[in-house]
């Protein structure tokens, strides 16, 4: 019982600390933000600057579907990517949750893999720019957003906080 004790508190130790599981990393769109270099810091420099003003998103579903968007590859890349590891740690715990608050928010669906996320809210946000709301619908498919109509709506009104 001695010897059983301090490997289980050590286990136990070692399982608190352990990272987030990997995800099979995701990829932006070409043509992203061209111009600004690696794609994951131009997601970063964009969903920073757009999730500091909620407001300026009110009636630009486009805009919204984008940041979304752009926080779901975040969530994926700053944890997995050996570039962020200077980052502070809790970074790479809380992108995940905040990814995950934000899904809820706007109706996507939890399990949805970020990849199809990231490729539907980019569709939906081309098409909305277009003037094509029926296409925005159309890309944000069930398994991603279960009810588009709603998903486009939440992003046309995003709360301020």
């Amino acid at each position: 019982m001695r010897r059983i004790l301090p490997i289980a508190l050590a286990a136990l130790a070692a399982a608190c600390g352990a990272p987030p599981p990997q995800q099979p990393p995701t990829t932006l769109p070409s043509g992203y933000l061209l111009g600004i270099g690696d794609p994951t810091r131009g997601a970063i420099l964009e969903a920073s600057a757009g999730f500091a003003r909620p407001s300026a998103l009110h009636g630009r579903p486009e805009a919204a579907a984008r940041l979304v968007a752009a926080l779901e590859h975040i969530a994926v890349a700053v944890p997995n990517d050996q570039m962020f590891r200077p980052f502070n740690p809790l970074v790479s715990l809380e992108l995940p949750r905040a990814r995950d608050e934000v899904r809820g928010l706007v109706g996507i669906a939890p399990a949805a893999p970020p990849q199809a996320v990231i490729d539907a809210l980019y569709s939906a946000s081309r098409a909305l720019r277009a003037g094509d709301r029926a296409g925005a619908a159309r890309a944000l498919t069930p398994d991603v957003a279960p009810d588009a109509a709603a998903t486009l709506a939440r992003l046309n009104a995003l709360p301020d906080a």
